[in-house]
Formats: C-alpha cells, structure tokens, sequence
C-alpha cells in the first residue's frame, strides 16, 4: 500500500511539473540514463582521469565506474574501461554491488523500525519473532536469542566454517535431495537446522546469510517482495531507478546480503539520503544515522556499514565479476568505485582502491565543480 502511494505521489508531481511548463527542482532525475563521461570530461581533472585508468589497466579490470559527492551535490561521475559486453563504461552502467547491497538493506531495516515494525531488539525467530516459518526446524535454542540488531552487526553466531553455505549449492542440493537449486526458504530451514557457532552477541563472524535473512524480515513485515518493496519505497521515491536484483542464481540467492545491481552514481544518490546533510532530505532520523555508525561494545561491525573509524564511514563489496568502495568522509565528500572484474587478489585490490582514493583526495578534491549532476545537467 505504502509503495503505491510513494508512486502515485511521484507521478503527480511529474504531471503538475509538466502542465507548469518545467521540472521541478526536486523531481528525481534517470541518472543512469542521463549521466554520460562527456558531462565530466574537465580539463583539470584530466590527471586524475589518467591515474584512474592507470590503476584499472594494472590490475586487469576491464571497467570501473567512478563517483564524487559532496554536501549532496554530485560533482563527477565517469566510467572507465569496457562493460560486461566489451561496451565502453558510462557513469550509467550497472555492476554486481556484492555486499554494498548490506548497506541498501540496513536503510530499510532501518525505516521499519522507525515505523515500528520491530525493533533492533526483537527477536527473530520463536512465537514473537519478526521471521516466522522456521521454529520447527530449530534445534540449537540458542536460535531463539538472535535479535534484529545482530544480524545487522554479523553477531548472530550464524557461521558455519571457512566454506560460505551460500556458495555451496551442489552440496546442499545432494544433501537435501533436490533437483533444482534451493530457494532462499529452503537453504534457510536448511541451515537454521545446524547449531549455532558461539552465542549471539557474543562475537561476530561476517555472514551474508543473515542478511539474506534481514531481506526475508523486510518481505514478511511489508507483505511485499523484497526487491519490489526496496525499488518502489527506498529506491525509486529517492531518484534511484536502476537498482534491480541479479538475475543469476549465484548472486540472487544473496538476496539482501549481496544481490544488488546498481550504479556509482545511484549508489551516491542513495548515500546523499544517509549522510545526515542537505538538501537531499534523509531517509532515517538523525538518531538513526548516529546509530547506524557505531561499531559495537566488542568492535562489532556498525549497522550495514564495515567501518566507521576517524569519522569516516567505508562500505566495501567483494563477489565474483566485482569489487567495490564507498568512503563518506567526514567532509561531506563522498568517493565510490565500482569494478566489473574480479582479480585473484581481491582484498589487497580493495586496499589498493583505498590508497587511490587517499592519493587523488589530496591534489583533486578542491578541483571539482561546483555542480550538482543528480539535476541531469552538467552545470557548465
């Protein structure tokens, strides 16, 4: 109901615009479709453009997409390289988000509970849990003691070895019985059957399957299809329309722990409604953006983010075909990359994206214009 509402506001507001003869300011703008590398192609920032290419030819990376953001206002947006298709990258092209699409699904866990759905404390599983269907599966009761909050923070005590379940689908379909891939309800009442690891809240130990879990809590509190509710209630109300899930059934069954497709520069849009700043309003309450940010009384992971240390909060992502970062500095800047190809060292790659960004912010960051590019107008 919520989602259609959103829609028909937006359509209405497109229709006044139009019969008023102009656009309004605030009607969200196809980024994807409307960005293109020319809009960025800025003589003094050209150096920056060659560094750039430079580091994706020596690490192999066929196309990276690249965005700046500041105080809201997108300043710079290109791509680098080919796509998938051997096409040339625009700010536009879509990529793999790995685990970029934690942070998306956090936002909406987020917005529940301030609408009191849940809270970060309730439990997910038992007879006031926020995730029905899979009481009967359960045998480690300590099941019954995972809050929402852990899931967000990896501490459900959800691991189950060095080998991640999620990618073990021939095991699991041999195990079961099956004689197609599991869907997300079957490889779930699968793995809630196995003990826990350590007891939640406890510890943390990474795991995309709690947060395929969180994007199943989203699906039974709204009603609604996971990536349905999330592009017509987060995404597309904010300007966002090109997120969809991978069609793939490696990266699909992540669901909200890792199933994203996007853009950098949608990407920087959706960060412009987190970053406690103007003009692009905030989609959570100021308490919830602080809350989001801190890491946990045992160094646990902050709430869909990786790291909020010296005041900036990163956000990496790392599958195969894939590598991404997203560094919100304390400034108000915001830097994103995007890679569409997968090196046989993927977490010095994430590293060395990071020493690139610390590289160019220094010589660069004051040469950007002064522009907003989420308009769809390069301002110049």
């Amino acid at each position: 109901m919520r989602a259609s509402f959103v829609k028909y506001i937006l359509l209405l507001a497109t229709v006044v615009a139009v019969a008023s003869g102009f656009r309004s300011v605030g009607l969200p703008v196809r980024l994807n479709e409307t960005l293109t590398n020319e809009m960025s192609d800025i003589p003094a920032l050209r150096p920056m453009d060659s560094a750039i290419d430079s580091f994706r030819v020596s690490w192999g990376i066929r196309g990276l997409g690249f965005a700046v953001m500041r105080n809201d206002s997108l300043l710079y947006a290109k791509g680098y390289g080919v796509d998938n298709y051997g096409r040339p990258m625009t700010p536009g092209t879509t990529n793999k988000l790995a685990s970029v699409s934690k942070l998306l699904t956090a936002i909406a866990i987020m917005e529940l509970v301030e609408e009191g759905m849940f809270s970060l404390q309730s439990p997910v599983f038992g007879p006031f849990g926020v995730l029905k269907g899979f009481d009967d599966v359960i045998q480690d009761e300590r099941h019954y003691l995972i809050t929402v909050e852990h899931l967000l923070r990896h501490q459900g005590g959800l691991y189950y070895g060095a080998a991640d379940p999620m990618f073990k689908t021939y095991e699991i379909m041999r195990e079961l019985g099956l004689s197609s891939a599991p869907n997300q309800t079957q490889l779930a009442r699968y793995l809630l059957s196995k003990p826990l690891e350590f007891d939640p809240g406890t510890w943390q130990q990474y795991s995309n399957f709690g947060y395929m879990l969180l994007g199943m809590i989203i699906e039974q509190a709204t009603g609604e299809d996971y990536e349905r509710y999330m592009q017509e209630t987060i995404f597309e109300p904010n300007g966002c329309f090109g997120f969809s899930i991978a069609r793939d059934y490696t990266v699909r069954i992540l669901g909200g722990g890792g199933g994203w497709v996007g853009s950098a520069p949608e990407l920087a849009r959706m960060v412009a409604t987190i970053d406690g700043r103007g003009p692009i309003a905030d989609i959570l309450s100021e308490e919830s953006l602080k809350r989001m940010a801190i890491q946990g009384g045992i160094d646990a992971y902050p709430l869909g983010w990786m790291d909020s240390r010296d005041g900036t909060l990163t956000r990496t992502g790392t599958l195969a075909g894939a590598s991404l970062l997203i560094k919100l500095y304390p400034d108000g800047t915001c830097w994103i990359m995007i890679s569409n190809t997968t090196t046989s060292r993927r977490s010095y790659f994430t590293k060395d994206m990071a020493e690139l960004f610390l590289q160019l912010r220094g010589p660069y960051n004051g040469l950007f214009p002064a522009r907003d590019l989420f308009s769809g107008h390069s301002g110049r």
